[in-house]
């Protein structure tokens, strides 16, 4: 439902917003003058500087950030000795894992020599026997 009104004229707009912009433009205006002319500066731009309010509550929101880092951090530290302890029993279960594959291989070398009834004959298995005992 479109207004039949008309709208209230006012001084820097022109009377028949239908028209170009090429058309207004050569209309004249009380604002044409004073904008085209040379003298004519902006008001300098105040120096802006921060409210004390402004201050206080982010100095506040900064040491409430601080004292929270500070719990998560007591809160954390448990958690992470924890893990800091179980990677450090998986790194040693693998070289009791390792070790005890090697000790595996050695007996199972072993066994098979005490069937064929030549164990501990020779330099060569009591070397070897020497290696197992150090190994352990």
């Amino acid at each position: 439902m479109a207004s039949t009104h008309p709208l209230p004229s006012h001084p820097g707009l022109p009377a028949n917003p239908k028209r170009s912009r090429t058309s207004q433009s050569n209309l004249p205006s009380s604002n044409s003058n004073v904008a085209r002319s040379p003298n004519f500066r902006m008001p300098p731009i105040p120096h802006h500087e921060m409210k004390e309010i402004v201050k206080e509550s982010l100095n506040k929101e900064i040491a409430r950030l601080a004292s929270l880092n500070a719990s998560q951090k007591a809160a954390t530290e448990s958690v992470t000795r924890a893990a800091e302890r179980s990677r450090h029993e998986l790194e040693m279960s693998l070289l009791e894992l390792y070790a005890a594959g090697e000790r595996r291989k050695a007996a199972a070398a072993q066994v098979e020599e005490a069937r064929a009834g030549t164990l501990g004959v020779g330099g060569r298995d009591d070397d070897q026997s020497a290696q197992v005992s150090d190994s352990l």
